[in-house]
């Protein structure tokens, strides 16, 4: 298995970690503004972007947990990731709380 530079993120590593900030934000949009303005239409939409979203993280993990590919997910590595590219959405900052910030909880 090839091994990444250190700090840099491997291309497989960066699609699963962008892939996990998408359910991040689906989840979020479905649970603070569908259900909050009771907007079914809405939470229906989200919900279908949350299912592909899913599908598509379901197969990166398989296509590693496989052995497809060459290069090995550092998982501490991509929850690093997730944890600050998922702070422009409320359910990330919620999620993934930053020293010294309060979690905003609005919308």
């Amino acid at each position: 298995m090839r091994q990444p530079a250190s700090g840099a993120m491997t291309p497989a590593e960066t699609r699963l970690a962008e892939a996990l900030v998408s359910l991040v934000d689906y989840t979020g949009r479905i649970l603070l503004i569908g259900l909050a303005d009771a907007n079914l239409h809405y939470v229906g939409d989200k919900a279908g972007a949350l299912a592909e979203v899913a599908d598509r993280v379901a197969g990166l993990a398989g296509q590693v947990h496989q052995g497809r590919g060459n290069t090995r997910i550092r998982m501490d590595v991509v929850a690093r990731a997730v944890a600050a590219w998922s702070q422009p959405y409320t359910a990330g900052r919620l999620l993934f709380p930053r020293p010294g910030r309060r979690p905003e909880t609005s919308r």
